[in-house]
């Protein structure tokens, strides 16, 4: 008899290739009902709007139905059924303007718990790292350090997930890290970015609420000192949100936002990738040292949920949903590519003879599309400051690379061209995590290339001259 063993996937040069599923704001609404009488009543997630087009996946003006949240996981598990582990970034409850008649606390521990049976029925050998997200806390985004009935709920929810250390740290302060790789080589940490909210009003935007800063930075060095290299994992990143509102968006208080990317900076030689949600949108932002070379990135992947956004000034903010395949290498944890899958949702809620789950398809590859060779923080780098330096210059538009990233940035949702003020805000923001420097950008905006191209002038004008006195 033979007996059956795993077999890796080796790519060039030998390298060891693994995959992993990263998903985030899954947002369950689960009031929606598409066949309401009145337009208006729809889902407590559109605050009111008409919502016309309602189908049996959903509709943008609303956060997820269950078929939607349902069809993603089933989508998941048919294109890739054995992935090493899960990334859940966070954020399950809806949104609402009536927190305590649509989602009290009972709810979201309810929501969140719905959440994780699927995702434990659908993928029972998978590992999943889970984080919180601002919403998944009653009221939403308020959360003070210390003792949490939600936090406690969730905690058990989560403890077949985690180790019995990061359970202890996670239902104390909802942060925790655990080793993983086939030797237990790499380091995996897990954010509580609730502390540093700007909208929790349970910390004060000073000090180290929990601890957390100074956790996260201990645990940096001893990866450091230990050679090991880490994944970072949270639910609300640092730095501006890219959508053109009435006035630029940030969203950690700016002690914390400061505290956060210098701590970035000191460790990111250990940290081979970071991974987000709580935009919805398909983004990417870059860290760069005082020199101006860029050291680090973070992947932004975007939301299950369609809902669009009712922040200020925000055009058409919605967003097809969408979850994200990764590649890395398991001996180093370079990151080598992603496969962007998503659903259009417009199209699917018309096609009455697919199964939901069939209908989830490839948007695009992340090399493929953006011409890069990998996946890594250069690559990103690279990327980014080419679009900004096009996009900025009054001698050219901006490149095609950056139209299709702005395509990919609503999951193909938002086919409007991206005017100047649109680039400045989603460029500004891709290349800008500092508040100071992302202010610069805004208020700047050309003045490098208007200085440069001014200077080409110059010399062409002075050449000139030299030519008429010869």
């Amino acid at each position: 008899m033979f007996s059956l063993c795993k077999i890796e996937f080796y790519g060039a040069q030998g390298q060891n290739i693994g995959t992993f599923w990263h998903i985030s704001d899954h947002h369950l609404d689960p009031y929606y009902t598409e066949n309401a009488d009145d337009p208006t009543k729809v889902c407590p997630s559109s605050y009111g709007a008409a919502t016309l087009d309602a189908g049996p996946l959903g509709d943008y003006k609303c956060d997820s139905p269950w078929n939607l949240i349902n069809s993603s996981v089933y989508a998941m598990k048919r294109i890739k059924p054995d992935p090493d582990f899960i990334l859940w970034t966070g954020d399950d409850t809806l949104h609402t303007n009536d927190e305590e008649k649509y989602v009290p606390a009972h709810t979201v521990v309810e929501i969140v718990g719905n959440i994780t049976i699927l995702i434990k029925d659908v993928f029972p050998n998978t590992k999943v790292y889970p984080v919180l997200g601002n919403h998944d806390m009653y009221p939403k985004n308020q959360m003070a350090p210390g003792e949490n009935e939600i936090l406690s709920q969730i905690a058990q929810l989560w403890e077949d997930w985690l180790t019995p250390e990061s359970f202890t740290s996670f239902q104390k302060d909802g942060f925790y890290k655990e080793t993983f790789g086939s030797k237990n080589q790499h380091l995996l940490i897990a954010l509580n970015s609730n502390f540093w909210y700007k909208s929790n009003k349970k910390v004060d935007g000073t000090g180290d609420p929990g601890d957390e800063f100074a956790w996260m930075e201990d645990s940096l060095n001893s990866a450091k000192q230990n050679s090991q290299k880490v994944f970072l994992v949270g639910h609300i990143p640092s730095g501006y949100f890219e959508h053109a509102a009435i006035e630029p968006w940030y969203w950690l208080y700016p002690e914390y936002n400061e505290r956060f990317n210098d701590i970035i900076r000191s460790y990111a030689d250990v940290i081979s990738g970071q991974f987000f949600g709580h935009h919805h949108t398909d983004h990417f932002k870059i860290f760069k040292d005082a020199s101006g070379k860029v050291i680090s990135s973070v992947l932004l992947t975007p939301g299950i949920t369609p809902w669009m956004t009712t922040l200020p000034g925000v055009d058409d903010g919605a967003n097809n949903p969408g979850i994200r395949l990764i590649e890395y290498d398991r001996d180093s944890l370079h990151l080598k590519d992603y496969q962007q899958y998503y659903l259009d949702l417009a199209k699917a809620n018309n096609d009455s003879q697919s199964e939901a789950a069939d209908m989830w398809e490839l948007e695009y590859t992340a090399t493929e599309a953006f011409n890069i060779p990998d996946i890594s923080t250069v690559s990103w780098g690279n990327l980014a400051l080419n679009m900004r330096s096009g996009c900025e210059s009054i001698k050219t538009s901006c490149p095609e690379v950056f139209n299709k990233y702005f395509l990919y940035n609503s999951v193909s949702y938002n086919l409007k061209k991206c005017d100047e003020t649109c680039q400045k805000y989603q460029l500004c923001a891709m290349t800008e995590v500092d508040f100071d420097a992302y202010k610069s950008c805004q208020d700047n905006w050309g003045s490098s290339a208007t200085s440069a191209n001014l200077t080409d002038m110059f010399l062409i004008l002075l050449g000139l001259a030299v030519l008429l006195i010869v």
